[in-house]
């Protein structure tokens, strides 16, 4: 783009050439070279010379050529007429159709068909206008300069030679091999070769789309700062923020305030108001009331954590999703708190360390880890290590409770279907009758044990190995015999819906 700028630079500089053409106001004179002939008229237009055919003047080193020209020596004008060209040594040639200057004010105008070119740049408009006197130039009538790799179109322009800034208005496009930029308005600064864009601007890339309504492109590292209602998007990922800051060359993002990233293919949503996102090196990291939605077609798990950090493969898939400190998570049938999670996307499973634990309806589930099975984004089974302990309300005021070193449970249309408990066995079960009628308690001990579910209730019992146990009338066990050693109701830190946790569902 710099390029395109001193060719504009340039143009301006050739002020001096309109003004030595007002013969009597310059401090050197125009040498007028060649003309097929000369018309000078006193009477009816003052003090005019005409000059036609071929003509060619001459200042300084500058040659300009056109078919007609006059000269108003007592008012200082000089105009020129069709074919108009202007030769500044061999590098830079200005053409236009018809040329005006005026010495008094310092104004130059070109008009119709203007065109300006160098060996890297091109400026075509219809009409230009330059203020010697306060080394402003602009044209408001549409203009288009092309340089080696941008194209650039607005329909006014402005140049401040003395700040060296640019400005162009007026459905602004940039045309780059990588990307294309639309805006309202765009102000660039020539030394440093950055851009500032105001209004609604749209970045459009091969694989990617920015959008802003204030920002700040530095074409030298492109590099872009989005400062207000911004957001960016690629095939696969979309990540919006109150401001974001883009590095092309890394494909890094980082976003702040109200940040959500997108991940259409993974079906996961991140927020927070500090995130990062790394397409080249395949992740994202999102902290500061970081949350998360991970959506499928029956239902949407929402998650908070401190700090939330998903990677991807080569090919953009995630790969592995981590919750880190204080994490919490609600889905219809399934409620879950730990200290940190990790999410394989893969194989679908999900563990739960450092005091997990996990409710689906009447159930809650603890353990040192806890692993969850998905399969087509449904809860499949889970599998308890260390500490195991599982409690049931039961109809009366009371609880199930089924204790184990491992635990294996299955789940069957998105309730506790079986449980299979290897290791220190312990349980503590209110036996009914068919009718619901209490039979008694039974406490007992194995190796082993088969349990199965109906509608969120314990069915039945099967134990395996080394049992022994006794069932005991009600009245016999007293209310501290009633809970296994561990026994613990989390039920005050259960996610009770969606808006329970720290972010505003949508």
């Amino acid at each position: 783009m710099n390029y395109r700028i001193r060719a504009i630079f340039r143009l301006f500089f050739l002020a001096w050439v309109f003004g030595a053409a007002g013969t009597l106001y310059a401090q050197k004179r125009v040498e007028w070279i060649y003309s097929d002939y000369v018309e000078y008229d006193q009477v009816n237009f003052g003090k005019v010379r005409r000059a036609i055919g071929s003509v060619q003047f001459r200042h300084q080193g500058t040659l300009m050529l056109c078919d007609s020209a006059y000269f108003y020596e007592e008012t200082n004008i000089v105009e020129a007429f069709s074919n108009v060209h202007i030769q500044d040594s061999d590098t830079l040639n200005l053409y236009c159709d018809f040329l005006k200057y005026l010495p008094s004010t310092g104004m130059a105008t070109a008009f119709r068909n203007v065109v300006l070119v160098d060996p890297q740049v091109s400026l075509t408009t219809d009409e230009l206008t330059y203020d010697i006197n306060r080394n402003i130039a602009w044209y408001d009538k549409g203009g288009k300069i092309v340089s080696r790799t941008n194209t650039l179109t607005s329909k006014k322009g402005t140049y401040y030679a003395d700040r060296k800034q640019f400005i162009f208005e007026d459905d602004v496009v940039l045309m780059h091999p990588k990307f294309t930029l639309y805006t309202d308005t765009l102000h660039y600064h020539t030394p440093s070769e950055i851009a500032d864009v105001f209004g609604a601007t749209l970045i459009r890339g091969d694989e990617s789309l920015i959008y802003t309504e204030r920002g700040t492109y530095d074409t030298r590292r492109d590099f872009s700062i989005c400062r207000k209602n911004s957001w960016m998007q690629n095939k696969d990922t979309r990540i919006s923020g109150d401001s974001i800051t883009y590095d092309r060359n890394l494909e890094f993002s980082r976003a702040f305030r109200n940040v959500k990233i997108q991940d259409t293919v993974s079906s996961v949503i991140l927020g927070g108001h500090l995130g990062e996102y790394a397409g080249s090196s395949g992740y994202a990291w999102l902290t500061d009331s970081a949350w998360a939605e991970v959506w499928d077609k029956e239902d949407t798990l929402v998650l908070q954590s401190d700090t939330l950090y998903i990677t991807y493969d080569t090919l953009r898939n995630g790969r592995e999703f981590f919750g880190y400190h204080h994490v919490r998570f609600f889905r219809s049938d399934l409620q879950g708190v730990c200290d940190s999670m990790a999410y394989h996307f893969a194989d679908s499973v999900m563990y739960m360390f450092a005091m997990p634990v996990i409710w689906n309806e009447k159930t809650q589930i603890t353990a040192d880890t806890i692993t969850l099975y998905f399969v087509n984004q449904k809860l499949d089974s889970m599998r308890m290590t260390g500490n195991g302990f599982i409690i049931s309300e039961d109809r009366d005021p009371g609880y199930n409770q089924v204790k184990g070193y491992v635990i294996t449970g299955f789940f069957k249309d998105r309730e506790l279907d079986r449980l299979f408990v290897d290791g220190g066995t312990e349980t503590l079960y209110y036996a009914r009758e068919e009718n619901g009628g209490l039979i008694g308690i039974d406490k007992a001990r194995s190796e082993q044990m088969r349990m199965e579910f109906l509608k969120g209730e314990i069915e039945t019992i099967v134990y395996l190995k080394g049992v022994s146990g006794t069932t005991y009338p009600e009245k016999e066990l007293n209310q501290t015999e009633r809970f296994l050693k561990g026994f613990l109701i989390r039920e005050a830190e259960r996610p009770v819906s969606r808006y329970d946790l720290n972010h505003k569902a949508e």
